[in-house]
């Protein structure tokens, strides 16, 4: 916490998860105040909206903006966790889709901030990266 600029809570959306973030978020944001970057750094990600509660639902009863959401995939995350067969599904799955819209959030939210000028991050085209990528390969 001390070197972070973000700070992401992962939280279930089920009352033992949002219990358990409500009694960790004071010493959390306390850390960044005092260590880190300030607690406007932190941010939720809710993994399983709607299992019961909705990320709105969340974001509401913990004072906390949520930066994206985690799909509730079981067997998608059963190929990473467990090497299960099914990386084609993996590939096109909801768990796969919501995690690279996470970090498209994260990388928004970063250079939004100013973070990546400070970061030393460049920011590029759709064609400079398509052209990177290309020449990568």
């Amino acid at each position: 916490i001390p070197s972070a600029d973000l700070a992401l809570l992962a939280l279930r959306a089920d009352l033992p998860a949002i219990a358990a973030a409500r009694a960790r978020l004071p010493l959390l944001r306390a850390d960044l105040e005092r260590l880190g970057s300030g607690a406007d750094a932190l941010r939720g990600v809710v993994i399983g909206p709607d299992r019961p509660y909705s990320t709105k639902e969340i974001e509401t009863a913990l004072d906390l903006p949520v930066l994206g959401e985690v799909a509730w995939d079981p067997s998608g995350a059963a190929v990473l966790s467990h090497g299960d067969h099914g990386r084609r599904r993996l590939r096109g799955g909801r768990l796969n889709r919501s995690v690279a819209a996470l970090v498209a959030s994260t990388r928004n939210l970063v250079i939004a901030s100013g973070l990546a000028v400070r970061l030393g991050l460049r920011t590029f085209s759709a064609t400079r990266r398509a052209s990177l990528v290309s020449s990568a390969r």
